[in-house]
């Protein structure tokens, strides 16, 4: 009889273990590979190149790649430079973090 009820809990439990768990799905988590539509082989070179070209840029963590500021597109203070560059002329430090001086005329 013990046997019995112990089976019977015992079912009950993986029961609602199994009910919890309906909505949950595994998956792999990969991304598909991203397929390009292309009218000539000079088209796919020219893409495989602005890939290498950017690849090579996001990998470059030269010194002066990284600490060097870069030029202000607008002038200082300027509205345009608030909305479309907000860290013009800002350096970072060893870490990655973004040092940015600011002057009263910001304000």
């Amino acid at each position: 009889m013990n046997s019995e009820i112990s089976n019977f809990i015992d079912e009950c439990y993986k029961v609602e273990q199994a009910e919890k768990l309906k909505d949950v799905y595994v998956t792999d988590h990969s991304s598909p590979d991203i397929k390009y539509l292309s009218k000539s082989e000079e088209e796919d070179e020219d893409l495989y190149a602005y890939q290498q070209s950017i690849d090579d840029y996001n990998n470059d963590t030269s010194e002066g790649a990284v600490y060097t500021p870069k030029k202000a597109i607008y002038n200082k203070s300027s509205l345009m430079q608030k909305l479309f560059d907000p860290f013009a002329e800002s350096t970072r430090n060893e870490d990655g973090t973004i040092i940015y001086n600011l002057e009263d005329k910001e304000l």
